[in-house]
């Protein structure tokens, strides 16, 4: 789970887990398939798309300006 999905609960009893992100979030979130390896781009993507900036910040600014965040959506 990427380090700004924030657990806010786990039922065991209800078989549920509390998170961060609302439901149309993660519904709308592309497509992701734990048995095989992100590319660079679908990690961009899932990033993108939750407005954060991945841990390869830096390099995007100079390789693919179309993954830049806004510098008023990017987390501290």
């Amino acid at each position: 789970m990427a380090l700004w999905v924030m657990c806010r609960g786990i039922s065991w009893a209800d078989s549920t887990v509390s998170v961060n992100l609302t439901q149309q979030a993660v519904k709308d979130a592309p497509l992701y398939n734990p048995a095989a390896p992100l590319s660079r781009d679908q990690e961009m993507g899932l990033h993108q798309h939750h407005g954060r900036a991945g841990y390869w910040a830096e390099e995007v600014k100079f390789e693919n300006p179309q993954y830049r965040i806004p510098e008023t959506q990017q987390s501290p």
